[in-house]
């Protein structure tokens, strides 16, 4: 009897400590400062989150992040709740090279990239997720990176295409119209795209860190246990 009744008790206090912890806490960031506007200067999260939420505080403003994806079209990303009227969201592989975009979503001027779309990564790696005002659209050094666009569902996603599409960010139209605090739901993110190891960083391995590190030396730094 008293064995049954401290299984009870220990059932019970679980069943709050479920209640009061989940499982899985949600991950927020926040802007730190001004995230940069091209990879070089994106502002990194390393693991895993689920929000982010920043300001874009004028029309020639644009946020950068690098992203760590765990790829299968897991990822998503909507600003759906933002303050600013009329969001874009651009995609870039770990090269600066676009991946796709979207401006509005189905329903209104925000803008949404689902799950399980035929444009979402299905490698995972290196991302960087850039946030805009409408109209503010990112270049190459060839030109325009987005030039042309899908419709998938109703929904009109902007796609790489000449005379820019074949080469990195590097510069922004800065033809924003709106200004004001924003947030990003996010999913399919995890961690795991950061050197685990100095020997990681060698032979050239640095390299495959995004914009992370400028050489190896920064990377075998950023390594504080092997």
């Amino acid at each position: 009897m008293l064995r049954r009744g401290y299984i009870v008790v220990l059932t019970a206090i679980a069943f709050l400590c479920a209640m009061a912890s989940p499982a899985s806490a949600q991950e927020i960031v926040t802007e730190n400062g001004d995230a940069g506007s091209l990879p070089d200067t994106a502002q990194v999260i390393p693991g895993e989150v689920d929000e982010i939420t920043g300001s874009l505080a004028t029309l020639d403003q644009e946020d950068v992040y690098q992203l760590c994806l765990a790829g299968g079209q897991t990822f998503s990303a909507t600003t759906v709740g933002s303050d600013i009227v009329d969001t874009e969201l651009f995609l870039f592989d770990s090269s600066g090279r676009g991946v796709f975009g979207n401006d509005d979503n189905e329903t209104s001027l925000q803008s949404t990239m689902p799950a399980g779309l035929s444009l979402t990564p299905t490698q995972g790696g290196i991302y960087y997720l850039a946030v805009s005002s409408f109209a503010d659209a990112p270049l190459s050094a060839a030109g325009p990176i987005f030039d042309d666009s899908v419709v998938i569902d109703d929904v009109r996603y902007q796609v790489p295409s000449p005379p820019g599409g074949d080469q990195p960010l590097s510069d922004w139209n800065f033809l924003g119209t709106y200004t004001g605090n924003y947030l990003v739901d996010l999913t399919g993110t995890t961690s795991g795209c950061a050197p685990g190891s100095k020997g990681d960083c060698k032979r050239g391995g640095w390299q495959q860190f995004g914009a992370t590190f400028k050489n190896q030396g920064e990377c075998v730094a950023s390594v504080t246990h092997e």
